[in-house]
């Protein structure tokens, strides 16, 4: 998996939270999201961008329970598994 896959597989996956959530009135946080992570020296940086209001949702834990999602996890994992297959 390359950081582009990582980013679309991220992106897919908080807008999926986003309306399972219920966080989808207008359509605009959803359609605001984009993952930008890097990997540079065997470090991953995990870095977003959405409407400012994202940080607020469910009392400011919204962004860390999606973090702390299995799924997400999963994600996160298929990515490293990648990398060390890379060195192997």
């Amino acid at each position: 998996m390359s950081v582009q896959q990582l980013n679309k597989s991220l992106d897919k996956a908080l807008r999926d939270y986003i309306r399972k959530r219920n966080h989808i009135l207008t359509g605009a946080l959803y359609k605001s999201v984009l993952f930008n992570c890097s990997f540079v020296g065997g470090e991953l940086k995990l870095k977003f961008s959405s409407m400012y209001y994202i940080k607020f949702l469910e009392y400011g834990d919204f962004v860390n329970d999606f973090y702390d999602l299995p799924s997400t996890n999963q994600i996160i994992r298929d990515f490293m598994v990648s990398y060390i297959e890379t060195l192997i």
